[in-house]
């Protein structure tokens, strides 16, 4: 009775720890069998290089561009400056004397435009708000100094009309009509103007007026100080006006797309008017993708902004000091000039993605780019980059790349993922084959079952000392007992 019941008893703890063992064994291999993630299996390797090119704006002669295309201009033709910029990225492409100072004589109503806007932007006034035509404004409109549209006492002209008429026959009537809705005198509003310049990182620029005149010109609607000052300001300077135009009020390009314009259809105060951008679609120097922006011309010469896009391209082009005034030629020549260069850009830089948001391995550790990454580059530029760990960003290696104020050089941010890549990082862990899954049972049953002998024998021992205890005054039994006990062992290790 007493062999059957330690025999029982300890049958059931060695199935039990080997039942124990087993599900651990199991649990062991499927989680050993489920592959880890591997941030290396999906990331690609991010090509890199120590060497940079070199990404210095092209410069030169833009009438030597021009003549090289086969046209034939005088050299009195030259220009004072000439720029070609990327408007997402403000990188300079094209220089040539862009910082020298020069009258920017009608392009500066482009300065009214922008303040006009910005009040729109602001809720003062909307595109659609209207506006009387005053005594002054008629009197401004008949100042033969000024280019002008006919504005009469009685008449009323929406925002937007105003601005198409600014940016068309460049009505100095119209410009009016716009400051008055913004400031209570023609002072204040050039005090405006110039805080707007410098607010754009316009440093080479001064305002005296909103028209681009000398301030006699302007009679008794003209701004105090000096009577003979002039607004001057440089290509790169208008580069940036422009920029700033076209990123934040692209509506703008619906009212300079147009190089002619009918003012007030219909009504009495009809008005027809060609322009003088001949780069615009339908002129006779179209140049493709080209939308806006502005002319402007003074005695100094004659000038030119322009905005085309092509693709997902869009450059910004000003062309300055053409010229002198008097000389009619100088208007055709600006555009044949400033379209060369134009061409040329286009044909060598595009705006693009150059990497795509993802995992990339960098030097042994994985990144993570959250955002597609867009620059402006040579067309057959292959992307290598330069990796900064310390800021966590990425660039280009592209080296000696200029910008308009307010712009820097493009980069990517990235992310460290704490997972250092390794030869076997980018290996997809195997899945255990069956045959080695019973090999792996075998072995920890065998280890259960040496753990559970083990154990077995520990047991024996106490229950022994147990059994001696109580039957301490009966030999026999003890050796009985022992007998039984070996008996139980052997049965085990037997099984």
């Amino acid at each position: 009775m007493l062999r059957h019941r330690i025999s029982t008893a300890h049958k059931e703890k060695v199935i039990s720890i080997q039942s124990i063992l087993i599900i651990l064994s199991i649990f062991i291999l499927l989680f050993t069998s489920i592959p880890s993630p591997s941030y290396a299996k999906s990331a690609k390797t991010l090509p890199l290089s120590k060497e940079t090119v070199d990404g210095s704006p092209a410069t030169g002669s833009s009438l030597a561009v021009a003549n090289s295309k086969g046209y034939s201009i005088d050299q009195r033709y030259s220009p004072a400056g000439t720029i070609i910029t990327e408007i997402k990225t403000g990188q300079i492409l094209w220089d040539e004397n862009s910082t020298v100072e020069w009258t920017p004589a009608s392009m500066s109503k482009l300065m009214t435009i922008a303040l006009t806007y910005d009040a729109i932007k602001e809720g003062k006034l909307s595109i659609n708000t209207v506006v009387p035509v005053k005594e002054r404004h008629a009197r401004v409109s008949a100042n033969s100094n000024l280019s002008n549209n006919k504005m009469q006492v009685g008449a009323s002209y929406t925002v937007g009309e105003l601005m198409e008429l600014i940016a068309v026959p460049s009505s100095a009537a119209a410009t009016y009509m716009l400051m008055d809705l913004l400031a209570p005198d023609i002072d204040t509003f050039v005090t405006m103007m110039n805080n707007k310049a410098k607010e754009l990182g316009m440093v080479n620029t001064k305002y005296v007026n909103p028209i681009g005149v000398l301030n006699v010109l302007l009679g008794q609607d003209g701004p105090s100080g000096d009577p003979y000052a002039d607004n001057y300001t440089s290509a790169r300077d208008y580069a940036c006006l422009c920029t700033y135009l076209v990123t934040n009020y692209p509506d703008l390009l619906n009212h300079t797309i147009n190089a002619n314009l009918v003012s007030k259809p219909g009504t009495i105060y009809e008005e027809r008017f060609e322009g003088h951008n001949y780069s615009l679609p339908g002129e006779k120097y179209a140049f493709p993708g080209a939308d806006g922006i502005k002319t402007g011309s003074a005695r100094k010469g004659y000038n030119y902004s322009l905005t085309a896009k092509q693709g997902n391209t869009r450059m910004i082009e000003i062309v300055l000091g053409v010229s002198v005034w008097g000389d009619s030629s100088a208007e055709s020549m600006r555009h044949l000039i400033g379209n060369s260069i134009l061409e040329d850009a286009f044909a060598k830089y595009e705006y693009r993605k150059v990497l795509s948001a993802g995992k990339y391995s960098v030097k042994g550790k994985i990144i993570e780019v959250k955002e597609d990454f867009y620059d402006c580059v040579p067309k057959d530029y292959k992307p290598k980059f330069i990796c900064d760990f310390k800021n966590k960003k990425l660039k280009l290696n592209i080296s000696n790349r200029q910008y308009l104020n307010g712009f820097a050089e493009p980069s990517a941010s990235f992310e460290l993922i704490k997972t250092v890549a390794s030869k076997n990082a980018d290996k997809k862990s195997k899945p255990i084959s069956i045959g080695s899954t019973l090999m792996s049972i075998l072995v920890i049953s065998l280890a259960a079952a040496i753990l559970a002998l083990i154990y077995v024998k520990k047991r024996n021992k106490k229950h022994l000392k147990v059994d001696a205890d109580i039957g301490a005054d009966n030999k026999n039994s003890h050796k009985k007992a022992c007998i039984e006990q070996a008996f139980i062992v052997s049965e085990i290790l037997i099984s």
